[in-house]
């Protein structure tokens, strides 16, 4: 009888053990769809829908990394930490009164320029103006 009580308590032991192992499995199980909710954000980020906006430039500040165009709706702002420059090789190349065209993303309720590019510029026309031919000699 002695045996079979101490067989007994070693299987109940050995399978409280097993037991508490695979109630813990069961708990880090859920912490992997968590991680994926997490990283959607950043999937709904790429995905944002990008906008294009026209206009003139008003302000452009290196420091604070936002530049104010002046559109067909009015004035707005866009960040411009980690923009893409096309034919500019960075803010201080921007001047107030030139003719650009954005490519954005809204994030959290700001406009984050993607890429910022001159309007009319001679890359994208591809074509220079001719030169006057000379006025004949009287």
């Amino acid at each position: 009888m002695k045996k079979f009580i101490v067989i007994l308590t070693a299987m109940m032991f050995v399978f409280s053990i097993s037991a508490a192992t695979f109630a813990a499995e069961q708990k880090a199980a859920p912490a992997a769809p968590a991680e994926k909710k997490a990283a959607d954000p950043a999937k709904a980020e790429k995905k944002a829908k990008t906008k294009k906006a026209t206009g003139e430039v008003v302000k452009v500040d290196e420091m604070e990394g936002v530049i104010v165009v002046k559109g067909k709706k009015g004035e707005d702002a866009y960040l411009i930490k980690d923009v893409e420059w096309k034919v500019y090789k960075g803010a201080k190349e921007v001047a107030a009164g030139d003719k650009v065209s954005i490519t954005y993303i809204e994030q959290d309720g700001k406009k984050v320029a993607k890429t910022v590019a001159k309007k009319g510029s001679a890359k994208k026309t591809g074509k220079k103006k001719a030169a006057e031919p000379a006025a004949p000699a009287k």
